[in-house]
C-alpha cells in the first residue's frame, strides 16, 4: 500500500484525491471512464493489448526497469508511437488516461492483475 500511494503524491493535493486516483488498484474489475474507453477501440488495439499482455506476462522479473525495456522493445518492434500506445495502456488498465508513471502502476498491480485486465479489454 506505501508503494502504490507513493506513486499518487505527487498528483493529490488531498486525501480525497489521493482516493480517487488509487481506486483502480483496489478494484478487480476496471471502470472505463466513458471518455476514454474509445481508446481501446482504436485500429490494432486488440492486437496490441493481447500483444503486450503476452510479453508482459512472459517476463522473469517484475520490476519498473525491465518493464520499461519490455515496453520501449514492444512500442520499436511494432512500429508504433507512444503517443497511441500509451494513453491504451493506461485505460486497459486503469480506466483513464491519467495515471503514475505506467511501468511503476504495472508493478504495483503485478503480472497477474495485469495480463488479465488488458485481455480483458482486449476482448471489448
Amino acid at each position: 500500500m506505501r508503494k502504490v500511494a507513493a506513486l499518487v503524491r505527487p498528483r493529490a493535493a488531498t486525501f480525497v484525491d489521493a482516493a480517487a486516483a488509487l481506486d483502480f488498484f483496489y478494484e478487480d474489475t476496471v471502470t472505463y471512464e466513458e471518455k476514454a474507453e474509445p481508446d481501446l477501440h482504436k485500429d490494432g488495439a486488440k492486437a496490441m493489448l493481447d500483444g503486450i499482455a503476452d510479453k508482459l506476462g512472459a517476463l522473469p522479473a517484475f520490476d519498473v526497469e525491465v518493464i520499461q525495456t519490455t515496453l520501449d522493445a514492444f512500442v520499436t518492434d511494432n512500429d508504433l508511437k507512444w503517443k497511441d500506445f500509451g494513453p491504451t495502456i493506461r485505460v486497459a488498465l486503469a480506466g483513464r488516461k491519467g495515471t503514475p508513471g505506467l511501468p511503476e502502476v504495472i508493478e504495483a498491480l503485478g503480472a497477474d492483475r495485469v495480463r488479465a485486465r488488458l485481455h480483458a479489454a482486449a476482448a471489448l
